[in-house]
């Protein structure tokens, strides 16, 4: 009986690890296609850093 419920237990915990990571990719997706991008002039030059 234990080693059922051992083997339950495993497959739950990677299908809700996946699962968090189908969350986490949908997130950045709508994080990418919803936030403004910056205009080539407001972008900082490579190796600059911005102050604030």
């Amino acid at each position: 009986l234990a080693n059922v419920f051992g083997w339950a237990f495993a497959i739950w915990g990677v299908g809700l690890y996946w699962w968090g990571g189908v969350l986490y990719a949908f997130q950045v997706r709508r994080l990418l296609t919803t936030s403004p991008r910056l205009a080539p002039e407001d972008r900082p030059a490579r190796g600059e850093r911005r102050s604030g």
